[in-house]
This record gives C-alpha cells, structure tokens and sequence, in this order.
C-alpha cells in the first residue's frame, strides 16, 4: 500500500493570483468552469462539507491506492502554507479518509482547504477549526489504517 503524491508543482503566484483577486466573484467556480469550456472542472457531487468558503491555491495531489483506503499523512511532507489538498479516493463513499486529525493538521500547517474524490468525517470539527473541505460524502467510518495497523509506504 502506497501514498502516491505527485511533485510539487513548481507554481509560480502569478498563476494564482487571478484567481485569489476574483474571490469575491459569486459563483467563481461557475465563471471559472466556462472560461475552461467544462473541461476540469469538479463533477456535481462534490459539495463543501464543513465551511461554504472558496479554497483558491496550488493543488498538492494525493492518489490513494485502491481497495486500501489509509490515512494519508504523507502529504504533509511536501504541502506548504496556502496549499490546497486533492485526494483521489477512487470515489470511496464507505469509508472517510479525512477527519478531525487531518483537518488539524491542515490548518495548523496553514494549508487552503481540502478536495477529496471520496468521504470525510469529523465535519463538525472542521467547522470549528474553519477548516474547508469539499468531498463527495460525509460519514462516520475511518480510514483503514487505525484498525489494521498498516503504515504507509514511500
């Protein structure tokens, strides 16, 4: 099992930048997914799960290995303050692998928000952290890796 992270992208802020201007634009991601012609842009599911707060910054992408939903802790080895981080969990519904933990970890490593092709849990602290987070679900069960004991490989 693997926390399959792609480099950090050498982003310069002059790509950002536009963007953080518009942050008071409604319904930016609207404005945004026409300019791009639809093309990469998040599908309808996928809907803010703590705070309705844009996060606007370079993506720091985190592909989950399949049938084996972990904790994935790795990816703050490589995230930076104003970050934001994409986790492909295969669509996972049944099991959450962002939660409380990871939203305090985030916010604390001073990262923009968190986008998960999957579940989170513990939305209520995330809330209270003022931590964004947009997935596709919301639910109670954790992650695979409190109860199987397995770490993560690199």
């Amino acid at each position: 099992m693997k926390c399959i992270m792609n480099p950090r992208p050498d982003i310069q802020e002059e790509l950002i930048k536009p963007y953080k201007e518009m942050e008071d634009v409604y319904s930016l991601s609207c404005v945004v997914g026409d300019a791009m012609e639809r093309e990469q842009v998040m599908r309808h599911d996928m809907k803010p799960k703590s705070i309705n707060k844009k996060i606007i910054g370079p993506a720091i992408t985190v592909k989950l290995t399949a049938g084996d939903i972990v904790d994935c802790l790795c990816v703050f080895e490589i995230a930076r303050p104003g970050d934001v981080i994409v986790i492909d969990a295969f669509g996972e519904t049944e099991t959450s692998i962002w939660g409380g933990l990871m939203s305090g970890l985030a916010r604390n490593a001073g990262i923009a928000g968190a986008v998960i092709d999957g579940s989170c849990r513990d939305t209520d602290e995330a809330k209270m952290l003022e931590f964004p987070i947009t997935a596709k679900a919301s639910g109670p069960r954790a992650a695979h890796t409190a109860y199987s004991g397995r770490n993560l490989l690199r």
